[in-house]
């Protein structure tokens, strides 16, 4: 066998190797992080968000696993600067003082009715 042909041999071997399944989650859920943080906002159920996460991505992540993911997530974003913004106000996802301004504007809402 020759070199070249062990080498192809080892490419098709690491090809063959996924990562493991922590990793493929942390990449998913990096991926829909963005997205699943306008969701809560929306008030969508967490537990629909995770059915629809692990539908997507062909994946089992626990609804405890899921809030992990989601806390560790937030936190490392917050440390770095990159918390995605609310598409109707502006304001910072995944932070107590989105929901608390969400519910000051629900609250100032019914006020003026």
């Amino acid at each position: 066998m020759s070199e070249n042909e062990e080498f192809e041999r080892f490419k098709n071997e690491l090809q063959a190797i996924q990562p493991s399944s922590r990793r493929r989650n942390n990449e998913a859920f990096d991926e829909a992080y963005d997205e699943i943080e306008q969701r809560l906002a929306a008030k969508v159920p967490q537990k629909g968000i995770l059915t629809a996460f692990n539908n997507a991505y062909g994946l089992k992540v626990s609804p405890a696993g899921f809030r992990q993911f989601l806390e560790a997530e937030r936190e490392r974003r917050q440390l770095s600067g990159e918390m995605p913004l609310c598409r109707s106000c502006g304001h910072p996802l995944g932070m107590d003082g989105h929901q608390a301004l969400m519910a000051d504007e629900v609250y100032a809402e019914g006020d003026e009715a």
